[in-house]
């Protein structure tokens, strides 16, 4: 069975309900770009970033993707075959077993429950891996759809943090 312990990059590049997960590569820096630099996509994250601010962190993130056991990775989202956004393990605690993902998608992908079917991707894929327990999210509470999304699909509200939502893995 895959562990958490061992689990690499290759195992979240996969397919699933109309929606194709890859690494974040070199060829992707107009997406990363354009997802961090706008304003709509950014209204619950923070505040857009400058040109080069963009430039700089995607150059960092796609360095970090190469890591073999990594602590952080960045995949690209399709759908139908047409880049949508990005969908990021933001950390991989993997002596916990915690795990935290988040989503960016272009503002014509969203409100039309993409994101609701990336997050229940992702959290499937990860829920297979042996030793992961938690798995969290953190969203600006003004952000009803996400959470609404996140909840349907399982996540909880955190009692001590009103950004974190949290899904618990059933293990037995």
């Amino acid at each position: 069975m895959l562990s958490i312990k061992t689990v690499n990059a290759d195992y979240f590049q996969f397919s699933s309900d109309e929606l194709s997960f890859r690494l974040l590569t070199s060829i992707d820096e107009a997406l990363f770009c354009q997802l961090f630099s706008d304003a709509a996509v950014m209204k619950f994250i923070s505040e857009p970033f400058p040109d080069r601010k963009a430039h700089t962190s995607f150059h960092l993130a796609t360095s970090i993707n190469n890591d073999e056991l990594f602590t952080r990775l960045y995949l690209v989202v399709e759908h139908n075959n047409t880049e949508i956004g990005i969908a990021a393990i933001n950390k991989i605690e993997r002596a916990t077993g915690i795990v935290e993902i988040g989503r960016m998608l272009l503002p014509q992908y969203q409100r039309l429950g993409l994101g609701r079917r990336l997050s229940m991707a992702l959290t499937n894929r990860l829920v297979a891996v042996n030793g992961v327990k938690i798995i969290e999210k953190y969203i600006d509470p003004r952000n009803v759809a996400a959470i609404t999304s996140a909840v349907n699909i399982g996540y909880k509200p955190a009692e001590n943090n009103q950004q974190l939502y949290y899904y618990v893995v059933n293990t037995a």
